[in-house]
């Protein structure tokens, strides 16, 4: 956007790389003051290959899940056994990358679940 609308551009956190990376979950420390509104809401657990995995903050009473989106694409898949909730704009092959990528992280997403929302 530019200069005039009161918008800075979108700030990613640090834990963004084309590599695999499991991202700190900074956003329940005190300095959260300085984090962006949208890192409180919808924390980054994991970016791999392009995937961005991550939830919102406001569904804890739901079973553990995330949501990975690539581009336009986006899907809901549930931690408990890697199955698809739904997706919108992920090819059938696509979405078996996604769930391998769950199954193979699927301790350290776990663990991420339960830890931010103290489960």
């Amino acid at each position: 956007m530019g200069e005039g609308h009161g918008r800075s551009p979108r700030q990613y956190p640090p834990c963004e790389s084309p590599k695999t990376v499991v991202c700190p979950l900074f956003f329940r420390e005190s300095s959260a003051s300085h984090s962006q509104p949208w890192q409180q809401q919808m924390p980054t657990i994991l970016r791999v290959d392009g995937f961005r995995v991550y939830f919102y903050s406001h569904e804890p009473d739901e079973p553990p899940h995330v949501h990975i989106d690539k581009g336009p694409a986006t899907a809901k898949v549930w931690l408990h056994d890697a199955s698809v909730a739904r997706s919108s704009g992920y090819s059938a092959s696509e979405l078996g990358k996604i769930q391998r990528l769950v199954k193979n992280h699927q301790l350290s997403l776990k663990e991420a679940w339960h830890a931010f929302f103290g489960t």
